[in-house]
C-alpha cells in the first residue's frame, strides 16, 4: 500500500482486504528502500526493515550486518552518512 502524504493514512486497524497481503511473520528478513523516510529507524516488523532513510535527498545511507539466523535488530543498522 502506498500514499503520497503519510498524513493520509487512517488510524486504527487495517482492513483485512489490506492486512492480508502484509509479509508473513514466519518469513525470512526483507530489507526495501525506496520510502524516503526520516527521522530515527524502526524496524517495520520483526522480519522487515527499510533501510531508505532519504539517501538521495543527503539522507544517511543505511545497511544492515547480518547476524546469522539472529532476529533483525536495529543494532546491527550501519549508517554510512558522508
Amino acid at each position: 500500500m502506498s500514499v503520497t502524504e503519510p498524513a493520509d493514512l487512517r488510524t486504527g486497524e487495517l482492513p483485512a482486504s489490506v492486512s492480508g497481503m502484509a509479509y508473513p511473520s514466519a518469513a525470512k528478513p526483507v530489507f526495501f528502500g525506496h520510502y524516503w523516510l526520516t527521522g530515527t529507524p524502526v524496524l517495520q516488523a520483526k522480519n522487515a526493515l527499510c533501510l531508505d532513510y532519504s539517501a538521495g535527498k543527503e539522507g544517511p545511507l543505511m545497511s544492515y550486518l547480518m547476524d546469522g539466523d539472529a532476529p533483525l535488530s536495529l543494532k546491527h543498522l550501519q549508517n554510512h552518512a558522508a
